[in-house]
């Protein structure tokens, strides 16, 4: 048994391309025969030593494990930790014992790095025409190439969409969005436009009054306007006032005026306050609380005070006589 695991060891030294590894590991997994076959049971099922892998998105057979570690771990026992299983030929289908090597991951992520860096479509400039001025140029087949540069592209929308105008204040011809609301060639002439004053005649009166052109005024002041509105309802309608009524003071006898929506029945405070003295069964007064007297030490003078402050002077002077110790206050 020493003999032959010295003889594969130097089979595996003496190869020095990857055509020779491949037959070499071949042999020696047909010398040693120990190992179960892989039966393929559909495109996407295969059976290893009676159990079932089956392809997941990445192309790997899976079931606990991946396919090709568990026959690594089957034949060579456990995989250090760092390590991974590469397929030599990037056959992941190719599960076979001879085409499986231990490389550590950072050499297997740059292995398969390089793969798809080769794997990359190299892109190759293609010959076009411009639509707008016909001119032939070169460019990579994306995304749509119907202009040369951004100008003709600019130039083909504002053909398409922009249309010729007058200016009314210069006379001179601009381009404008042909679904826009621009009418002058600049803000000067806007503004020229706004400050130009005309002549117009009062249709209520017929006075002659000097008018800004932008403004659409009819008269030529308010009064006129009001005789207007008076004789033309429809065309100036009045806002809706809140509707009001007469009433009478009970108090008083005197007449006011009050919202129908108001609950007011006096024509001022002081007849509500008259009225709720002589009746106060209809406008009961909070009740107040529960008030204490007694004698100022200063002065002798009766007072009443709230219970809940301790108050012991009547006034703010007894207060400041009593703090100087000054009985007289001089």
């Amino acid at each position: 048994m020493r003999n032959k695991e010295e003889i594969f060891k130097l089979l595996r030294e003496s190869v020095e391309t990857p055509q020779e590894s491949f037959a070499v590991e071949e042999m020696i997994s047909k010398i040693e025969g120990n190992l179960p076959p892989i039966e393929t049971v559909s495109d996407t099922k295969k059976t290893f030593n009676g159990i079932n892998f089956y392809k997941d998105p990445r192309g790997n057979y899976v079931c606990s494990t991946t396919l090709h570690r568990f026959i690594w771990l089957y034949v060579n026992g456990e995989i250090p930790e760092g390590y991974e299983i590469h397929h030599r030929d990037f056959n992941h289908d190719n599960n076979d014992i001879s085409n499986l090597e231990l490389l550590q991951r950072e050499e297997h992520i740059a292995i398969h790095k390089e793969l798809k860096k080769n794997k990359k479509p190299v892109m190759k400039k293609e010959k076009f025409v411009c639509v707008y001025c016909g001119k032939e140029y070169e460019a990579f087949h994306v995304g749509s190439n119907k202009y040369c540069s951004a100008e003709c592209r600019y130039a083909a929308a504002r053909e398409q969409y922009d249309e010729t105008r007058v200016c009314p204040q210069c006379g001179k011809s601009f381009s404008a969005y042909k679904y826009g609301k621009q009418k002058f060639c600049s803000y000067e002439c806007m503004f020229a436009s706004m400050r130009k004053q005309e002549i117009k005649v009062c249709i209520v009166c017929g006075k002659q009054m000097s008018v800004k052109q932008s403004r659409n005024r009819k008269f030529c002041s308010r009064a006129c306007f009001y005789e207007y509105r008076k004789l033309h309802p429809s065309d100036h309608p009045v806002r809706p006032k809140n509707a009001r009524e007469t009433r009478i003071c009970p108090q008083c006898g005197k007449e006011f005026i009050a919202e129908v929506k108001s609950t007011q029945r006096f024509c001022s405070m002081t007849c509500f306050r008259e009225y709720r003295k002589l009746h106060p069964s209809e406008y009961p007064t909070r009740p107040m609380k529960a008030r204490e007297t007694r004698i100022c030490p200063q002065c002798g003078k009766e007072f009443t005070f709230n219970p809940y402050r301790d108050r012991k002077y009547c006034s703010r002077e007894c207060f400041n006589k009593a703090r100087r110790k000054n009985p007289d206050g001089e």
